[in-house]
């Protein structure tokens, strides 16, 4: 993955490094794939955070991250349902399913 990452960078970089014609309002012509040259750096700097599953196959990580969405949605849903806690509350509320959820 991380050589053809660098060599679909190295096929696109021309791509990739195109300014705008217009200037914005910092007075610089700023790039016109943003979004492109945002994912590409964010896969770039968290390299070492990708696939960790298979670099600790003993720590048995798994492979998505679903369970831990279905838990924050639970979460999410059951704050919503007492959105009058104070901060103390709701931390200690959050800490408390947290615990009880704690696999």
């Amino acid at each position: 993955f991380y050589i053809n990452l660098h060599y679909w960078y190295l096929k696109h970089k021309e791509y990739l490094n195109e300014r705008s014609d217009k200037i914005n309002e910092k007075g610089k012509y700023p790039f016109k794939h943003r979004n492109i040259r945002s994912a590409y750096r964010s896969l770039k700097y968290n390299m070492d955070y990708l696939f960790t599953f298979e670099k600790y196959p003993e720590l048995n990580i798994e492979k998505t991250t679903n369970r831990l969405e279905s838990l924050f949605e639970e979460l999410k849903r059951k704050l919503s349902n007492h959105n009058g806690l104070t901060k103390y509350h709701k931390i200690m509320f959050i800490k408390d399913f947290l615990n009880k959820r704690s696999w």
